[in-house]
């Protein structure tokens, strides 16, 4: 599914399919590409467990080019949400 952009801001729904196991850490990468806000943005993350949707805390980090990598203990499915500002 291609993500969305409403007043500035990026959504994507992703599965735990999105998620790359790397010692002993799973990680997601976004890139800017996709979101287009560069690294004057912030994410947030909300997992789907059984139809109800739950917000997270993750570790995210943003390159200098805008690629922002998610780290989490446990791979899952959700929607993460970029939005501009800091």
């Amino acid at each position: 599914m291609a993500g969305r952009s409403i007043g500035g801001n990026y959504w994507q729904n992703f599965s735990s399919n999105a998620w790359r196991y790397e010692n002993g850490v799973y990680k997601m990468t976004i890139s800017n590409d996709l979101h287009g806000l560069g690294f004057a943005c912030h994410l947030e993350v909300t997992r789907h467990d059984n139809g109800v949707y739950k917000p997270v805390v993750l570790h995210y980090e943003i390159d200098a080019n805008g690629n922002i990598t998610v780290f989490s203990n446990e791979a899952f499915t959700g929607v993460y949400y970029v939005k501009s500002g800091v």
